[in-house]
């Protein structure tokens, strides 16, 4: 278990041990300085003006870049909410925070997350959410003085902007403030906002049947609907729109944000502007969402930082930059302790050499990894025979100064060879950081067996908290490896006590569970947990037998916790 620290002993040794120039951070001896992290839904960074989109989406979000600093290649950890919300405010990696998915369930109470730490470092700390997701993975449940949840984006920008405008002692001025706003804009549906749709290039005379809802979108990627030239300027023109409305309404935001520092000039004011992820807007087919995208509209977000002095005005970060960066990157500007066992580093806003940030992530449906540095994109997808939502290499090499939306695929050119192999061996190395690959410690009916009969296994990360395993079937008397089943340690779920069977085939789709005795009847991702003095049992289908074997994973001189279940495994192949 990781050991927790103190922030206010870090911050009593901060002089002593803090490396960080002080033209980078605010000055301790003066007023510490309201933070405020506002973030969009499902928003690409190429769609905002301060990003170079030709369109007026976002007069507000431009005016605060023109007056702060703009990160230009900063990176999503994947396309979706909950796993990138958690590791914006936890500063780790998803296989050590353990959201991976939108599974109901929460964030291991071992991780920090930012408002914790600044709640003991004196902040009063607020989060209006208009995202069900946060809240699903209980981010809203750790450091918050008080929380506002509704799925109406602008209900929770008018409740957000009347506290910001208030003079109650939560809003006052004599503590410093950590104020989270999350709208749900642009995410789809995308909405018909006008005037904006027909501003943003629909076709005056569009009679069609193009619209922004989830349904109609997912007819489009299947195929079932006829879909042209004019649907597709219809669909860019309402996300587009949606955008501009939520601008809007974050411009009321900001305003209510300067007007609140009028009230107290003395302190000064960290403004952040952000988004979980992107979204896929048929680069790649016909695809419109980003749950099951690893390309770069999925992960490229914009992140802008304004308000503080040590920010200069119209400074461009070249260098690329992810989001597990972002928690240690704000506390070193504010001149604040860094909790010790973050996988994030500090991105000085400024284009001075820093250590390289780990811009890498995991597609967790479908096995695909992904690395990124300021001009390659390297893909690593093993198991090209799974259905994926859309089309992916074995390998990938993208080169994003000629190739701005990775379509052309550079793998085995001659001339990249060198290119190719030292971004391979970076991605193996961030996946792996930690401990080298080792056996899993397996015990078939109470007797060492490593590898199980048929299958081997063998740890992927093992970090402090949290265990990653892949249990990967040998295709029967070929020595061939079928797709990996990947288990993780999370706590506290509800199916604690399994008495019916988890189907897990070769296919790695999430299994979500209601209650003891249920029964995954689709191929799952499947949960573990793998605290202190614990073990898990199951029993794994032997093809080869065939015949049930218990399994217990863990460390054998520890005892095994009052719960089980079951799996049964079956090989892709005969």
């Amino acid at each position: 278990m990781p050991i927790r620290i103190s922030p206010s002993l870090l911050l009593a040794l901060l002089p002593i041990f803090c490396s960080v120039t002080t033209a980078q951070t605010q000055s301790l001896g003066s007023l510490q300085p309201d933070l405020f992290l506002l973030s969009f839904d499902s928003l690409r960074a190429d769609h905002l003006g301060s990003y170079g989109y030709d369109k007026p989406t976002s007069p507000a979000i431009d005016k605060l870049a023109q007056q702060g600093v703009v990160y230009e290649q900063y990176y999503s950890i994947r396309g979706l909410t909950g796993p990138a919300l958690t590791t914006m405010l936890t500063g780790v990696s998803t296989p050590r925070h353990g959201i991976l998915g939108h599974e109901p369930r929460s964030v291991s109470r071992h991780m920090t997350l930012l408002p914790e730490w600044l709640q003991d470092l004196g902040y009063r700390t607020v989060y209006f959410n208009a995202n069900k997701m946060g809240k699903q993975v209980g981010l809203d449940l750790q450091g918050w003085d008080y929380t506002y949840f509704r799925m109406e984006t602008d209900q929770v920008a008018e409740r957000a902007e009347s506290f910001l405008r208030s003079k109650t002692k939560l809003s006052g001025t004599d503590q410093p403030l950590f104020c989270w706003v999350h709208f749900f804009y642009p995410h789809s549906p995308f909405l018909d906002f006008h005037p904006y749709t027909k501003q943003f290039d629909a076709p005056d005379d569009y009679w069609g049947p193009a619209l922004g809802t989830q349904a109609y979108l997912n007819e489009v990627w299947a195929g079932e609907r006829i879909f042209d030239e004019r649907d597709f300027q219809r669909i860019m023109a309402l996300y587009d729109a949606t955008t501009r409305h939520a601008d809007d309404l974050m411009g009321r935001i900001i305003e209510a944000i300067q007007q609140r520092r009028k009230r107290n000039p003395q302190r000064p004011t960290l403004i952040c502007f952000t988004a979980d992820h992107g979204e896929e807007l048929a680069d790649h087919g016909r695809f419109f969402f980003h749950a099951r995208s690893v390309w770069k509209g999925s992960c490229h977000v914009p992140l802008i930082l304004t308000g503080l002095d040590s920010l200069t005005p119209g400074t461009r970060v070249q260098r690329a930059v992810a989001q597990v960066d972002l928690m240690p990157t704000l506390l070193t500007i504010l001149g604040l302790p860094v909790p010790p066992d973050l996988d994030g580093l500090y991105q000085p806003p400024t284009n001075e050499p820093a250590l390289p940030s780990r811009a890498w992530g995991r597609q967790r449906i479908t096995p695909i990894w992904w690395y990124r540095n300021e001009r390659w994109t390297y893909l690593y997808h093993p198991f090209t025979e799974q259905q994926t939502y859309i089309p992916y290499p074995a390998t990938g090499l993208f080169d994003r100064d000629s190739d701005a939306y990775e379509k052309v695929n550079l793998v085995g050119n001659a001339g990249l060879q060198v290119v190719e192999a030292d971004l391979r061996a970076e991605l193996e190395q961030l996946r792996h950081r930690g401990s080298p690959l080792r056996a899993v410690d397996l015990i078939v009916q109470d007797q060492p067996a490593t590898p199980l009969p048929g299958f081997h296994a063998y740890i992927l990360e093992d970090l402090p908290t949290w265990l990653f395993l892949e249990w990967q079937p040998i295709i029967p008397n070929t020595g061939e490896t079928a797709q990996p089943l990947q288990l993780l340690a999370y706590s506290d779920q509800p199916f604690r006590q399994i008495d019916g069977d988890i189907l897990a085939t070769a296919f790695d789709q999430s299994a979500a569970l209601a209650g003891t005795g249920d029964t995954a009847d689709r191929p799952g991702l499947l949960a573990l947990e793998l605290g202190d003095n614990t073990a898990v049992t199951f029993e794994c289908y032997h093809a080869n037998a065939p015949a049930w074997e218990r399994v217990r994973i863990g460390n054998r001189s520890q005892p095994e916790r009052a719960f089980s279940f079951t799996i049964r495994s079956e090989p892709t192949h005969p």
